[in-house]
């Protein structure tokens, strides 16, 4: 059987960071796939809150309080890719810009 994406990401970031993964890394990646890997992680934030408000009136602590990390750390995303883009992209040679 595969090993698990996330365990193969864990495990490299445990080899290059050790134990402290709250540090930021160069990272370079297609706009499309960030947007992507956002969207998923917003669909299993969604389930996961769904999950467990099933069968109870509201959540206990630590669930409000993970919840609100994982939604805090994709809302930095949107800062982090505003601060690392340009303001407007030249439009590639060749190819008209339909803006």
């Amino acid at each position: 059987m595969n090993t698990p994406i996330t365990d193969r990401l864990r495990a490299c970031l445990a080899a290059k960071l050790g134990n402290d993964w709250r540090e930021y890394i160069p990272l370079r990646l297609r706009a499309d796939m960030l947007s992507w890997i956002v969207y998923l992680a917003e669909v299993g934030i969604a389930a996961k809150r769904k999950e467990w408000t099933e069968g109870k009136k509201s959540l206990d602590a630590s669930e409000l309080a993970s919840l609100g990390s994982w939604t805090m750390d994709l809302e930095s995303l949107v800062t982090l890719v505003e601060a690392s883009t340009p303001i407007a992209l030249p439009p590639k040679k060749g190819k008209k810009n339909h803006r």
